[in-house]
């Protein structure tokens, strides 16, 4: 048996040269997903809270929640209860281009899915050059390995603990978005077509 990934255009989410960035800046944290309960945007907001919250006003941080849907009463309702204003925003649901554009301007990616069979923002995230934090227990591990493209964690008191790690640890943020822009995942579409190419000449031979 034989499992067929998921696939992007790479070379349209490869980002370009990157100019250098202020290192007191505060960190960018992104995220995408439509506001429905399965996709857990709440988890979002949480995670990042705790996240801000282990790093006590060392460094600072922004979260950028993209998308839409029924959730979105809640997750405003949460922020405004938890004084998040200042350093979260939710500005809808936008364009590929949009997101591309703020992915390359962004550090780090946060998905708390549960329920991801692969994961195609993630990986859209992750070959733009962000380190994403992410469950191990979904499909992103299937892209995503622990220290090399991102940090991954059993639950999400482990995603805020590496999203501090990231936010806090420049030098390692800085390695694996390195990574990330120079070594291009291999869920490209040509190389998964050449996948089903192989697996229908080899069902022929049989």
């Amino acid at each position: 048996m034989r499992v067929f990934p998921n696939g992007i255009d790479t070379g349209l989410w490869r980002p370009p040269a990157r100019l250098s960035r202020d290192p007191g800046a505060p960190a960018e944290v992104v995220a995408a997903m439509r506001f429905a309960a399965r996709k857990r945007p709440l988890a979002v907001l949480e995670v990042a809270a705790r996240a801000r919250d282990r790093l006590g006003g060392d460094r600072p941080m922004r979260l950028t929640l993209f998308g839409e849907g029924p959730e979105r009463g809640r997750l405003e309702r949460f922020a405004e209860r938890h004084a998040m204003s200042d350093w979260v925003s939710m500005p809808g649901r936008v364009g590929r281009d949009e997101l591309r554009a703020r992915y390359w301007d962004s550090d780090i990616y946060l998905t708390p899915a549960r329920l991801e069979a692969f994961g195609i923002a993630a990986l859209e995230a992750r070959t733009a050059g962000l380190p994403v934090v992410a469950r191990l227990d979904t499909g992103v591990g299937d892209f995503v390995v622990d220290g090399v493209n991102g940090l991954l964690g059993a639950d999400d008191d482990a995603l805020a603990v590496g999203l501090a790690k990231l936010v806090g640890d420049s030098a390692l943020r800085a390695g694996i978005a390195t990574h990330n822009r120079e070594v291009a995942p291999a869920q490209d579409w040509p190389a998964v077509a050449a996948l089903a190419e192989d697996e229908y000449r080899r069902a022929g031979a049989t």
